[in-house]
């Protein structure tokens, strides 16, 4: 749970201790320990990543409790009750683009004195937390200002820095004792309520001290928390007014929305007000494998190491979280976000352009060697070809990624496959050819021939992993020859694949479906397969990450979410629109785990969004959704060309079945129910017909 804008720098939440979860937070414990309210997260991550500058509404306790039961919080404001075994605190807090207001209520029984707690130490307890390398922090009691910056490494993340830096204006006279990376503040005239106002920045000290004053004040006087979160409210209206919708029940409803607000909350902005920004520089001495990969270093190397840029007037994002949403939630964006999308594909080339790579996984300031694949090519090329980035830029940035001499790619050019020896190397060589193929797909709307035949021959390189006997993607010895799956090795997690099993990713080569229906033996033996996977298969074991399991589908888990469109690729809707209709009334409530998995910066509240409208992007580079079966009555979507309206007839809980379907008064041939993303961007009227 987070307080943000769309797309903004700065959020506000608090991190917990673990839970049975690894994000923390559980609605049904009624006390958890409060470590603070924090300044950064990744969004449905799964794990308790980050929490950079924490504020805690006692001087002298490392941690209090946060009452659960206590918690209300709405688009762009929280509230909660906070405490010791002796006292208690009510906390709200509300945020800018990249500023944070808090403000801190002490209870009329609260005893001792009081005060606050300003922490640079990461939060105790977390799963996937940072390790603080170096801070700045300077206390100016006649001010009642707080100044600093924090240089931290993300674990987990491959040497990802972070930097943040803060201006904090407290609203109460105080008096401070510093401590390692801290400061208690005592507030010696007992007062009531203390507001604190944050401004942030990644950049500098002087930049964060601009934001407080740009965004938390107007005209010389501090704007209230209630003026804040307004703003912040409206800010999120506009932004999710793109899409309205009639869709029943109410609850269904709650979870349309909660998806769209969760898909517009990465990537998070990172240039200032006049577009200068830092990002990592990468070694100039780096060897082919540590450029996808971050730097550790000191403060004082901050100007050489993670220098200041500029952009040409745009703003600049970052943390881009690529293997989990190139499927879906990019794909979305580009339609009904177009202007945000190129602004993210404008980042995206900037990256591409200052380490000369596309990174697997790019966080906050650095690159992240996290998860596998290149999907950061699959989104860039894909924004080309819709015309959202110039196609020739990302191509200069694009051909130089697909042919980097790094992890699984090296072995692609070296040995025309990838080994078994190599973790994942299954997962790994479909990842590699979707992003081959993709690339190849840009250089051939370019007419670029001689590099579109390069890519799209390495892609189907991944074909050879195909076992006609096991009837998977199999891992290969060194001699070619498949490794024979024994046991439950087809239906659990082995070393060959990424948070997926060999079933699961048998249906993996979304590039080229045709030629994965000719190498299960046609289409009625495809169909077939798909049947068994998902309504016979075992249920997958052992591995956390692959949950909303029907059979051998694992819903949570990003390898199997566009699964149940590929009955539509075969011209069988109804049985796509069967699965859907179950999965969605089975797996998605408004409840607190509402999701059947992890969100991983809105990825699965996207296919919560799209399969509710009734489209799926089986393979996003395609320029393509598959049809489904929707859930809304009506829909209006603002997309480039003006309108998308879609209109559904004889809606209902028992009418999952598609009769019919038009395109502007035309009736698409359900045999082939794809629509065109180029089309859908020109605006029209999509209209289904239902039946029982």
């Amino acid at each position: 749970m987070a307080v943000a804008t769309p797309w903004a720098h700065a959020l506000a939440r608090f991190p917990l201790s673990n839970w049975d979860t690894q994000a923390g937070f559980n609605a049904d414990v009624p006390l958890m320990k409060f470590h603070g309210m924090a300044h950064s997260a990744l969004s449905g991550a799964g794990s308790g990543e980050l929490g950079e500058l924490r504020l805690l509404p006692f001087y002298d306790e490392p941690v209090g409790i946060l009452f659960t039961k206590s918690l209300s919080a709405s688009p762009g404001y929280f509230r909660g009750v906070v405490g010791t075994s002796s006292r208690n605190v009510t906390v709200e807090s509300s945020v800018t683009k990249r500023a944070a207001i808090h403000r801190f209520h002490f209870d009329n029984s609260f005893l001792g004195k009081r005060g606050l707690s300003v922490v640079l130490h990461p939060p105790p307890d977390s799963y996937w937390g940072y390790e603080l390398l170096d801070f700045q922090l300077d206390v100016k009691e006649k001010e009642q200002l707080l100044e600093g910056c924090s240089l931290s490494e993300i674990s987990g993340m491959s040497g990802a820095e972070s930097l943040l830096c803060f201006a904090i204006s407290v609203d109460a006279p105080f008096t401070h004792s510093p401590s390692s990376a801290s400061a208690q503040l005592v507030f010696p005239d007992h007062p009531q309520t203390v507001n604190v106002r944050i401004g942030l920045s990644r950049t500098s000290v002087s930049y964060a001290r601009r934001n407080l004053q740009m965004e938390l004040e107007q005209a010389g006087a501090k704007l209230q928390l209630e003026d804040v979160a307004l703003a912040a409210r409206q800010c999120w209206e506009k932004a999710l007014s793109t899409v309205s919708v009639e869709i029943a029940p109410l609850s269904r409803r709650r979870v349309f929305y909660t998806g769209l607000y969760h898909s517009m909350m990465v990537p998070h902005l990172l240039s200032e007000h006049d577009g200068v920004y830092r990002l990592q520089r990468r070694p100039t001495n780096s060897s082919q494998m540590s450029k996808m990969k971050g730097e550790v270093f000191k403060l004082k190397d901050l100007d050489t190491k993670m220098p200041q840029a500029k952009t040409a007037g745009e703003d600049m994002y970052h943390t881009f979280s690529l293997w989990d949403t190139y499927r879906a939630l990019h794909p979305m964006l580009n339609l009904i976000h177009p202007s945000m999308s190129a602004a993210f594909g404008s980042s995206l080339l900037e990256i591409g352009r200052q380490w000369g790579y596309l990174p697997i996984f790019q966080l906050l300031q650095s690159p992240a060697h996290m998860m596998e694949g290149d999907g950061g090519s699959i989104i860039l090329a894909t924004m080309a070809m819709q015309g959202l980035v110039e196609p020739s830029d990302a191509f200069t940035v694009l051909n130089r990624t697909r042919r980097l001499e790094v992890d699984e790619r090296k072995f692609l050019d070296q040995a025309g496959f990838i080994e078994k020896d190599v973790l994942h190397s299954v997962s790994r060589a479909l990842e590699q050819a979707r992003a081959d193929n993709c690339v190849g797909a840009l250089a051939s709307n370019m007419n670029l021939a001689k590099e579109a035949e390069y890519f799209h021959s390495r892609a189907n390189l991944v074909f050879q992993h195909w076992d006609p006997q096991q009837r998977v993607f199999a891992p290969l010895t060194h001699s070619h020859e498949p490794v024979k799956l024994t046991g439950l090795a087809r239906t659990d997690v082995t070393d060959g694949y990424m948070e997926g099993t060999a079933l699961q990713y048998s249906f993996a080569a979304t590039f080229n479906v045709t030629e994965m229906v000719r190498l299960h033996g046609g289409q009625s033996e495809f169909l077939q397969a798909l049947d068994y996977f998902i309504y016979e298969a075992p249920e997958p074991h052992g591995v956390m990450d692959l949950s909303g399991n029907l059979h051998g589908l694992s819903l949570g888990n990003e390898p199997s979410m566009h699964v149940p469109y590929l009955y539509s690729t075969q011209g069988e809707v109804n049985r796509t629109a069967r699965l859907v209709d179950k999965l969605v009334k089975t797996m998605f409530t408004s409840r607190p785990d509402g999701l059947p998995g992890n969100d991983d910066m809105g990825a699965m509240s996207t296919w919560a969004v799209l399969s509710l409208l009734g489209f799926y992007p089986v393979d996003p580079c395609s320029g393509y959704f598959v049809l489904g079966r929707p859930f809304v009555s009506s829909a209006s979507l603002a997309v480039p060309g003006g309108k998308l309206q879609i209109t559904v007839h004889n809606q209902g809980e028992e009418h999952m079945l598609v009769e019919r379907v038009s395109w502007n008064g035309r009736m698409l041939n359900l045999s082939k129910p794809l629509l065109a993303v180029s089309e859908l961007s020109r605006g029209g009227l999509l209209e289904f017909w239902m039946t029982a």
